[in-house]
């Protein structure tokens, strides 16, 4: 758990942040890998922040810690009914919740929550939890701890799909669209934090993102 390993953050943060070709070779004798949580849909942001960045924002009812982010395509309506996948990545097999490590449960929301959506709980010594609102979840997501996985030369992929974004939601559900709510639980306590990668404007009231949006430290 974040307790456990918070002496690691501060070298973590230069090493992602920088010039991290070399941390990245040094596999089998690294303590730890860092599991990295892409956006599940969409490249655009929308301006809902403080917190030192305009989209991160912490808004869930009975979930103080969640750190969100509001994702889309600055499509309007035609970002409605469009794919929703839970992808992680990294450079080699120690940098992925799975196999020989912590794992993952995809969950439903149950019907009495107030929007629909996803829950990805991290299990097996990992601590936190992932939220993707505003979406159908899909057949067989529910209960599923599996993952379809995916190789090449310079990184490895998980990855699995959820649903698809909604065209409308319940009506006790702060929605204003069609978007993906992607957020993670970033208290003290979890292994996830979030990212700040670097944005620019791309419409009124919307960023560009460009990179992953969490990442995890593994056991």
């Amino acid at each position: 758990m974040r307790w456990g390993i918070m002496y690691a953050v501060v070298a973590l943060a230069g090493l992602l942040f920088g010039a991290s070709s070399g941390y990245w070779t040094a596999d089998v004798s690294r303590a730890a890998g860092t599991a990295r949580i892409a956006t599940g849909f969409g490249t655009v942001c929308s301006d809902r922040g403080g917190a030192g960045h305009p989209c991160w924002h912490f808004n869930e009812e009975n979930y103080p810690n969640m750190a969100a982010l509001d994702l889309h395509r600055n499509l309007g309506w035609q970002d409605a009914n469009q794919p929703v996948w839970w992808r992680q990545w990294g450079t080699s097999w120690y940098d992925l919740i799975g196999p020989g490590g912590g794992g993952v449960l995809f969950e439903a929301l149950p019907t009495w929550a107030n929007c629909t959506g996803v829950r990805v709980t991290l299990t097996n010594g990992l601590a936190g939890m992932f939220h993707y609102l505003h979406i159908d979840p899909a057949a067989g997501v529910h209960g599923s701890t599996s993952q379809e996985y995916v190789t090449y030369p310079s990184q490895v992929i998980g990855r699995k799909y959820l649903g698809l974004t909604k065209a409308a939601e319940k009506p006790n559900c702060a929605w204003l669209g069609p978007h993906l709510h992607q957020s993670g639980d970033v208290a003290w306590y979890t292994d996830i934090y979030r990212n700040y990668p670097p944005i620019q404007a791309c419409g009124s009231g919307s960023y560009c993102w460009s990179t992953y949006a969490f990442y995890v430290l593994l056991p």
